[in-house]
């Protein structure tokens, strides 16, 4: 009832620099019994790659709110992530994205969250550890907002790449809702509450077109918008994503009962 972990590896956080963690998990005892959990499903992970970015936090616990401000080993991690620009970037995700891969399900996936500023890098090291073949999308989430300039288009989307371990992955059609004009299109109802349209043949002909009562196929685009500071669920963390946006991620790559972790937890929507 409190929000703690139970019992096994429901609700799981650990609080440690990631790589060591990952190292930890991937050799250490604990391996056994994620494997004992069915092993490692899905990881969605949405790195830092902003270099000007302060990693202080505010965080409620009960009545209490304090700062968690950057430790000394946090102050020299940042430093030596960024200290070399895009190198340590390429270098730090490398190591991790390669830990990661040996802790990941044979039939497990994972999905990479990134911006323009790091999305061409980042895919050659995903083509290196995950392997070209095991490619499946680039998903393109679109949103309201970004940065907007005279001098070049408006930034109105992020990249996340979707890869398997190996062919064999498990993934869940996903379905959006029509659009107002769709079902304006299917304007019918059978007997049994089903949605269709007549089409009329220039013989005369009459037959029925049934609408997909899921939705319609969900595609490599996600339309949510960002997170702001007025939204419902805002934590007042700076790149947090909404839960819907993740939420299709889990249930696409990942059945119920299933382990997913996010090693770069940000706001938390993961765990959400």
């Amino acid at each position: 009832t409190s929000g703690r972990q139970i019992k096994g590896w429901s609700n799981k956080l650990i609080w440690g620099d990631n790589k060591l963690i990952l190292s930890s998990l991937k050799n250490g005892p604990l391996r056994k019994q994620i494997e004992a959990e069915g092993g490692l499903k899905l990881i969605y992970i949405d790195p830092p790659f902003d270099v000007g970015a302060d990693f202080s936090m505010n965080i409620e616990i009960g009545e209490n709110t304090f700062t968690k401000k950057p430790s000394v080993i946090e102050e020299i991690a940042f430093r030596d992530t960024w200290g070399k620009g895009m190198d340590s970037f390429i270098a730090m995700i490398y190591e991790r994205l390669k830990l990661m891969h040996g802790l990941l399900a044979d039939d497990g996936s994972i999905y990479v969250h990134c911006d323009y500023r790091v999305s061409g890098f980042l895919r050659l090291v995903l083509d290196e550890v995950f392997g070209k073949d095991n490619f499946r999308n680039e998903i393109i989430w679109k949103y309201s907002g970004g940065a907007s300039s005279s001098r070049f288009f408006a930034r109105k989307h992020d990249s996340i790449f979707f890869y398997s371990k190996s062919e064999n992955y498990k993934f869940n059609q996903q379905f959006e809702q029509f659009a107002d004009a769709t079902l304006a299109r299917f304007n019918k109802v059978d007997k049994d509450g089903r949605r269709y349209k007549e089409n009329k043949m220039a013989d005369g002909r009459v037959y029925n077109t049934y609408m997909n009562e899921e939705g319609k196929p969900a595609t490599d685009i996600f339309d949510f918008n960002i997170v702001v500071s007025s939204h419902d669920e805002s934590v007042k963390y700076p790149t947090q994503k909404p839960e819907a946006f993740v939420e299709r991620i889990i249930k696409a790559s990942s059945n119920e009962g299933d382990l997913v972790a996010d090693f770069f937890c940000g706001s938390g929507t993961t765990g959400a």
